[in-house]
């Protein structure tokens, strides 16, 4: 549900999509980076973030001394994110580029994060950003992903399914924006050499992170 209404904002309003995104998540995407940004982020590090939307995270790295990119398909999106360093003599390169077809060299980061944006593609396009994220960790690199996910619970699951339909049908009308499956992010990080360290859920188990760690 809300990766649906997420990308009717960023379609309709990107000067607005902060407010909504966490508005959407009930404040969820704050808690979310918060735990990023104490559990993995380093001094140091080089990190991509694949579909950045408007930079939020990348300020976040950047204020703790980690190299960062931004990569977002989205021109207005993009203009949105550097509005958040004007003004600055130097900040973090931000580039417009689908991340099924990432413009970096392999083996190149220490963290590749993507955050409420798998679950607006269809399957082909999630598989071959997966791939471009892999390719691009260094050996021992960390994936983060946040998505949209399915409760195991059944109540909370027959819950989820009335409020994303509703949804869905606010975003076909206004954006045309396609629904797309909920997929088992578990099983296509299985298809790359690793191992989940981490598996947090929020929001009713409606939004999980998955930390995922490369290996040879």
């Amino acid at each position: 549900m809300a990766t649906i209404l997420m990308a009717l904002a960023e379609k309709k309003v990107p000067s607005k999509y902060e407010w909504v995104i966490n508005f959407l998540t009930l404040g969820r995407r704050v808690k979310i980076y918060k735990h990023i940004r104490k559990k993995y982020l380093q001094e140091n590090q080089l990190l991509l973030d694949a579909g950045c939307g408007t930079g939020r995270f990348v300020e976040i790295a950047d204020a703790s001394w980690v190299s960062s990119l931004g990569i977002d398909i989205s021109e207005h999106m993009l203009q949105q994110a550097k509005m958040r360093f004007r003004g600055r003599k130097h900040h973090p390169p931000l580039i417009q580029s689908s991340i099924t077809a990432l413009p970096v060299r392999a083996e190149s980061f220490d963290i590749v994060i993507c955050t409420f944006v798998l679950s607006e593609l269809i399957l082909q396009q999630v598989q071959d950003s997966l791939k471009e994220f892999y390719t691009s960790l260094k050996k021992d690199g960390l994936l983060l992903l946040v998505t949209e996910s399915k409760p195991e619970s059944k109540m909370k699951h027959i819950f989820f399914n009335c409020i994303r339909i509703p949804a869905f049908l606010v975003a076909k009308i206004f954006a045309r924006i396609p629904k797309h499956p909920i997929y088992d992010m578990k099983a296509l990080l299985k298809a790359h050499p690793g191992a989940i360290l981490e598996q947090k859920s929020y929001l009713g188990e409606h939004l999980t992170l998955f930390v995922y760690e490369k290996t040879s």
